[in-house]
């Protein structure tokens, strides 16, 4: 073989290599949340992240959503895991107020596949 060969074969392997690192990742980011809040920024999302937040009835949620790249499904459900809200983002910004018709836990649920951005659920 000559040396361009070498060289293309060598390139193309190096970029099959660097391109996988970040294929098989689950998350890249930062997370953090209590039961007052669940705030997260993310450059890989694939998988899917929780956080419970302890609601009295009519306590309020702001939920703001910034989806970059890839898909993600945001849900809200009551402690007898009873979907409230189901919303799917792909490449677009959402912000809603979620208002608790009960005292109890709620689960916010964010599944993401190639995603990439942040979520921010503050009860207030």
């Amino acid at each position: 073989m000559n040396s361009k060969k070498i060289r293309i074969i060598g390139l193309a392997t190096l970029l099959l290599l660097l391109s996988s690192c970040t294929l098989g990742r689950k998350f890249n980011g930062s997370s953090t949340g209590n039961e007052d809040q669940f705030i997260m920024s993310y450059d890989i999302l694939n998988m899917k992240r929780q956080n419970k937040l302890n609601l009295k009835k009519d306590d309020s949620v702001n939920c703001e959503i910034t989806n970059n790249k890839g898909k993600i499904t945001v849900q809200i459900l009551n402690e007898d895991k009873e979907e409230l809200v189901t919303k799917n983002y792909e490449k677009e910004a959402d912000y809603f107020t979620f208002k608790a018709p009960k005292n109890g836990e709620y689960i916010i649920s964010v599944d993401g596949k190639k995603a990439k951005g942040n979520v921010s659920f503050i009860k207030y």
